[in-house]
């Protein structure tokens, strides 16, 4: 989590223990408020494989994800993160189910950000694709594909991987807390009845104190929760980073990831 006067960074960080090395990536863009956003994505298994590109078909839903038997460490049944907990969602008053198609968001009025090229170096993977919406000027979208799109170097490209195979991730957050005097300047989402303007107490009392001791910072009002799943010869993380301001949730980020 890196904080910023005048603007917000968003990181993407891969930390898979199978060759026991770190793979940091960091997106950035800046804008006008202080808002501090980080997607944080733990990959931590022995031996996992490398991110597969097979996916399931746009508009299909949680049953194309078959949970593995695995017994929960006694030491994290109390009060843990499931994966259930993030794959339902309302998104502007719509019941939403990850996966969900990508088509689904452009017929609300959600389009490319023209900015996307500025945001990405060249030859990098496009991991996350950002959004804008002509009712929401002061507000930050993103949406992932089931891969994190490994390997996909252009906007295009990444465009027809979301509309092939659905959206995986979500994430919403507002540039300034002022916004919240007004519900018309931002997008309801709201995750087990946590959405923008909850506490930390509406944190933990909807998903608990079971939240990653290594890249949540209650302190700061960063709450990440993370939990991996066997899912046939692949790995499936689910991610739910919440940050707030002033005791106020002002991001929201969701995402499932196959690698």
């Amino acid at each position: 989590m890196i904080a910023s006067e005048g603007g917000y960074v968003r990181c993407y960080i891969s930390a898979r223990t199978g060759d026991e090395q770190l793979i940091g990536r960091m997106i950035m863009k800046r804008k006008p408020a202080m808002v501090c956003v980080a997607l944080v994505i733990l990959s931590a298994a022995a031996g996992c494989s490398a991110a597969q590109n097979s996916a399931a078909p746009a508009g299909s839903n949680q049953e194309d994800l078959e949970f593995s038997s695995e017994e929960t460490d006694e030491e994290d049944a109390v009060d843990a993160f499931a994966a259930e907990d993030i794959l339902n969602f309302v998104f502007e008053g719509e019941e939403y189910t990850i996966p969900f198609p990508y088509e689904q968001l452009q017929a609300s009025g959600w389009t490319v950000a023209p900015d996307m090229d500025e945001i990405y170096g060249e030859g990098e993977d496009r991991v996350l694709l950002f959004m804008e919406h002509p009712d929401y000027e002061e507000i930050l979208m993103t949406v992932s594909s089931k891969t994190m799109s490994a390997g996909i170097k252009d906007t295009e490209s990444l465009v027809c991987e979301l509309e092939e195979n659905g959206v995986w991730g979500l994430g919403v957050s507002l540039e300034s807390m002022d916004l919240l005097s007004d519900t018309s300047l931002y997008p309801e989402f709201v995750i087990r009845g946590v959405g923008f303007g909850s506490s930390a107490a509406d944190v933990l009392a909807a998903f608990g104190d079971g939240y990653s001791s290594s890249f949540s910072s209650p302190e700061d009002g960063i709450y990440v929760y993370d939990v991996q799943e066997k899912m046939g010869e692949d790995m499936v993380d689910y991610h739910l980073e919440i940050c707030l301001e002033d005791d106020q949730v002002a991001s929201l980020d969701i995402l499932v990831y196959y690698y």
